[in-house]
């Protein structure tokens, strides 16, 4: 780094600390000000302001110690009061708004003086608290299991044991609601209507993995190998199984609540053709040109640098694929046989490209206009040309020219497509 690189940094870093002093020194002299007025509040908060924008500033730390020990005096006080009231949710409050401005005080490197007495009455409000809140969730938990909502009596009987593990009989209620609620649901192999081989299995395989990794207690889905199993006990097979009908008698047999079916109707692989177009461009260089010029009678040479324009052809490419997968699932109920969700889910994946090439010419040179040839002056507008006038946009020469495949795309398709039908299930089941 140069001398005179040195000094200037050297420079702004002196202006940086006398400014942070110079603003740290009116803090303090308002805050001064304010503290003679008697409002305390305000001279802290212009204390603290001093210190922020300088921690040497003596003054401002013996101020604030002063003030800011007073507003949080008085912000336990407010504690105290509230529990002569009795008002629980108001001691928390605050003791919160005090604990706040405690640590606020902290972070300038300060350490006020702090009240065991509000440690103790916010512990007793906030058990008080907890308690209601325990026994209020209870009641909830209680209502919904009469009125059958067994999903969110389960929900209100585990927030009750995350505060109260030994709370009446909550872990009695919790089990009843997470029985009577929880949901067997067959799901069965997926159909293929379309000639893309093994589609259906691989949608399958990602459904049934987010099934399994939403870990939800009140759903149980059973694959093709559990239900072949099942089924294999009854002394029912799963080629028996030839409609939905038959499939809804089945699940009832084994247990099931309902029987999902999956079908794979289309499968579209969109892909694109190049294309090209080609501009015609200049390629700006420059050249040194000896020239002679007169002082007074006497003829002298010198060399002034020319730009002049090299024709080139730039290519544009574009390209794109794309795959489409549509599918359908059904559910239905083994005990009416009834269809009680269709959804239709399609999931689209696609891929583009745009590149340029010029046969290796310095593309960041590139103008659409002939500069002809230029002296120094003329060579300045031409390179205001070259980054106003380029023929393309000069990032399409650094753009990749590598094309996602429909292969990679329908891969991609397919996991997308059985994240999509697993969530439509789970929000179906969930609401």
């Amino acid at each position: 780094m140069s001398r005179k690189a040195t000094n200037f940094i050297l420079i702004l870093i002196l202006s940086l600390i006398f400014g942070c002093a110079s603003l740290s020194s009116k803090y303090t002299t308002q805050a001064a000000k304010l503290e003679t007025a008697g409002i305390i509040e305000g001279a802290a908060d212009q204390y603290y302001l001093a210190l922020q924008a300088d921690r040497t500033n003596a003054d401002a730390m013996i101020g604030l110690k002063r003030t800011a020990q007073e507003v949080l005096d008085s912000k336990l006080r407010n504690v105290v009061g509230a529990g002569r009231q009795k008002n629980n949710q108001l001691i928390v409050d605050e003791y919160a708004d005090a604990s706040r401005y405690f640590n606020k005080i902290k972070n300038v490197g300060m350490k006020l003086k702090w009240s065991a007495t509000a440690d103790k009455i916010n512990k007793e409000a906030e058990d008080v608290i907890n308690r209601e809140r325990v026994a209020n969730s209870y009641q909830l938990g209680v209502s919904a299991l009469t009125g059958r909502n067994y999903r969110k009596a389960y929900n209100y009987f585990s927030e009750v044991i995350r505060n109260d593990p030994d709370y009446k009989d909550v872990s009695n209620l919790r089990s009843r609601a997470l029985k009577a609620g929880k949901v067997k649901v067959g799901i069965f192999p997926f159909k293929n209507t379309t000639r893309s081989f093994g589609v259906e299995d691989a949608v399958q395989a990602t459904m049934l993995g987010g099934l399994m990794q939403a870990n939800d207690p009140f759903l149980e889905f059973i694959d093709r190998e559990y239900l072949s199993q099942l089924l294999a006990e009854q002394n029912l097979g799963m080629s028996g199984i030839i409609d939905e009908y038959s499939a809804a008698e089945a699940g009832k047999i084994i247990g099931l609540k309902n029987v999902v079916f999956g079908k794979i109707f289309e499968v579209t692989e969109d892909k694109g053709e190049p294309l090209r177009d080609q501009l015609r461009a200049y390629e700006v260089k420059s050249k040194q040109v000896e020239e002679t010029y007169k002082v007074g009678n006497e003829t002298r040479k010198r060399y002034v640098t020319k730009y002049y324009g090299i024709p080139v052809t730039v290519n544009t490419y574009t390209n794109s694929n794309s795959v489409r997968i549509s599918g359908q699932i059904q559910i239905i109920s083994t005990e009416t046989s009834q269809i009680l969700k269709t959804e239709i889910i399609t999931s689209t994946m696609s891929a583009a490209v745009k590149y340029a090439e010029c046969g290796g010419c310095n593309y960041n040179r590139l103008s659409r206009e002939n500069p002809g040839d230029q002296t120094t002056l003329g060579g300045f507008l031409t390179d205001i040309m070259t980054l106003f006038s380029s023929p393309v946009d000069k990032s399409l020469f650094k753009a990749s020219k590598h094309l996602t495949s429909t292969t990679q795309l329908k891969s991609s398709a397919q996991r997308d497509l059985g994240d999509k039908i697993s969530a439509a299930l789970l929000r179906y089941y969930r609401n």
